[in-house]
């Protein structure tokens, strides 16, 4: 093998040292990603079927159990969407691995407030979970992408509360597990909202902070 062969394997070998480790990050992410989905799902599952069996808590199960294969739909999607991952170039596969995740967060986010709102709204405990999609965000996304998400689970919380508060949309009672009118107390609306929000802005800065530095070790490295 002449000289000249050698240098372009050289330089190709370089090229790739330099986009694999992000590449690889990102297919760790999205696998990592479905397998949460189908945690979160079977998750769902067991405590809609526990809450309403067993401690025979009031609620709609079948707008439960529609998000669910909703959920189990988008998993699919993204499963398909990952093996074609595999024939693209580095540099494609990482900008559609970002532009997949995002869709996929967004849908997530846009299904757990509508599952919120059918399972009691501000009286779940589980509206803390939000805390959750901003730290799978934090991987993939830019730190001001984060920081808008955050922003928007706010509002998005705070505008189906609001409206659930000023009767324009039906609250939807747990029934046998809070209090019917809990969702009209301010100070209690107004306490989870605070607590939400420091969580999630929290987990913000933390998340992004450490996303940040291992961004960059990855480039050093490469």
């Amino acid at each position: 093998m002449s000289a000249r062969s050698k240098g372009k394997i050289v330089i190709a070998e370089e090229g790739e040292l330099e986009h694999n480790p992000e590449e690889a990050a990102f297919r760790m992410w999205l696998r990592v990603f479905v397998t949460i989905r189908w945690i979160t799902i079977l998750g769902i599952l067991a405590a809609t079927l526990v809450a309403s069996r067993l401690l025979h808590i009031g609620f709609p199960t079948t707008a439960a159990y529609a998000i669910c294969l909703f959920l189990v739909l988008c998993n699919l999607a993204l499963l398909y969407q990952s093996r074609r991952l595999r024939k693209m170039p580095t540099s494609q596969a990482i900008h559609q691995a970002r532009i997949w995740g995002t869709v996929h967060l967004l849908l997530d986010l846009a299904a757990f407030t509508v599952l919120l709102h059918f399972t009691g709204g501000i009286e779940n405990p589980f509206i803390f979970y939000f805390v959750l999609h901003i730290i799978g965000a934090s991987i993939i996304l830019h730190y001001m992408a984060v920081y808008l998400l955050a922003t928007s689970v706010i509002v998005l919380v705070a505008l189906l509360v609001g409206l659930e508060y000023g009767g324009v949309i039906p609250h939807v009672n747990l029934v046998g597990f809070a209090d019917p009118a809990l969702y009209r107390e301010g100070s209690y609306v107004l306490a989870v909202l605070l607590v939400l929000g420091s969580a999630l802005f929290a987990a913000t800065y933390m998340a992004t902070s450490v996303a940040g530095e291992l961004r960059k070790s990855q480039r050093a490295l490469a």
